[in-house]
């Protein structure tokens, strides 16, 4: 008597959706445990035990154990998918080689307590890594499409979590978003890390996390232990390369210690700006905005608030615009333009022009085009033109209106 994979061609699809080999058990809210289970490949292919998983619908999120009959196996974490029927991003943890085969019986393992996912081939630990996205799900089990296989003794024990142990806590790291003026140059960035936890915490590293090119050296190093509820200032010092294209890119602030007989790992993501125009120094006019949504929401650095035209009482349609007065002159390139986060198409700019000026009356056209409808950020470059002020219009939006939550001009002062 075991769990058994039958079909061996895709499935009628439905809504265009592929299907693929899973199937999922246990309560969303498990958290900790140790999930085991015999599988057997009986053609080649690959395996599955899956941790802290998502149900089905946008892709199986959490933590999978992969392993194949070349004994080729990996550790990674899936995100949800963006919409339904599609598998999100894959991120690898771990992966190695080891015996497998098919027609032969092994027992997969995967482990979740605190942030340490451990995989374990008959017994035998094959990695142990630190993840902190997925910290509650149910257990799944997977085979490629379409090869066969075989489940047998599915086993979830709970892994009791040291209740007086927790991960650090990192405070907000300053500045963010950071501005770097130019590539080649630096910028200092500061953060704390706490330990929340009734016991001492040890091994403490911290970690800036830059794009590849890219340098963090630090500035303010971690203690070797943090005291139960004691915090440590931390702070970096990143430098762009001088070969880096003007824009916007990510980092991470990342902190790990041993406390309670666990690795835990906390992280703060950071925004750099490199080669923008810094938006504490702009103002913002716009050719209509709704009470509550003025046009200054769109420079003031928080994704969360949008400026967006008038809807009531009376409605504007597009086109409509947005000018931004930079500060001071610029040789500007180029233009970020970030979608509203909330859900919500309205106003998201899919046709847009970009307009510059040296006194704020009379505009030219540098650049114009078409974004897809969806809230990812949005660029657009053209060559170098001398500027005190940048509009962009919003040609056609989303059901006929226009809002912008963040809007980020590129270029450098001119001398």
């Amino acid at each position: 008597m075991c769990l058994q994979q039958m079909v061996t061609q895709q499935p009628v699809q439905w809504d265009g959706m592929d299907n693929y080999p899973v199937t999922v058990a246990g309560d969303p809210s498990w958290t900790n445990y140790r999930a085991t289970v015999a599988a057997m490949l009986e053609q080649p292919g690959y395996v599955e035990l899956d941790a802290r998983a998502s149900a089905p619908g946008n892709g199986l999120s959490g933590y999978h154990f992969r392993i194949s009959n070349t004994g080729q196996w990996s550790v990674y974490a899936e995100a949800p998918g963006s919409s339904f029927g599609t598998a999100g991003a894959q991120t690898t943890l771990a992966s190695g080689t080891a015996a497998f085969g098919t027609g032969a019986w092994h027992q997969l393992g995967l482990e979740v307590r605190g942030d340490e996912i451990t995989a374990t081939l008959d017994g035998h630990r094959l990695a142990t890594v630190l993840d902190s996205g997925y910290p509650a799900g149910q257990i799944g089990l997977e085979t490629s499409p379409w090869a066969t296989a075989q489940f047998d003794n599915l086993q979830v024990v709970p892994e009791p979590v040291p209740a007086q142990a927790k991960g650090p806590s990192l405070g907000a790291v300053s500045p963010n978003p950071a501005q770097i003026p130019a590539p080649g140059g630096s910028a200092t960035l500061t953060t704390s890390v706490t330990n929340p936890g009734a016991l001492p915490a040890d091994a403490v590293s911290a970690t800036l996390r830059v794009p590849a090119g890219w340098t963090a050296t630090t500035a303010t190093a971690a203690p070797d232990r943090i005291a139960p509820g004691q915090s440590a200032p931390l702070g970096w010092q990143v430098t762009a390369p001088a070969s880096a294209a003007p824009g916007a890119y990510q980092a991470t602030a990342e902190v790990t210690y041993a406390e309670g007989g666990l690795d835990w790992i906390g992280e703060v993501p950071v925004t750099i700006y490199l080669s923008v125009v810094p938006q504490s120094q702009m103002t913002a006019t716009a050719t209509s905005f709704q009470p509550g949504y003025p046009p200054g929401n769109a420079i003031d650095g928080n994704p969360g608030t949008l400026w967006h035209t008038e809807w009531s009482p009376d409605r504007a349609y597009p086109p409509q615009s947005i000018a931004l007065g930079l500060g001071g002159s610029y040789n500007v390139s180029g233009l970020m333009y970030l979608p509203r986060q909330d859900g919500n198409p309205n106003g998201i700019i899919t046709s847009y022009r970009v307009l510059v000026s040296q006194d704020g009356t009379t505009f030219t056209q540098v650049a114009a085009g078409s974004w897809a409808e969806d809230e990812t950020l949005k660029q657009v470059t053209f060559p170098p033109v001398r500027a005190r002020y940048v509009e962009l219009a919003g040609v056609q939006g989303g059901n006929g209106y226009v809002s912008a939550a963040e809007i980020n001009v590129i270029g450098s002062p001119t001398s």
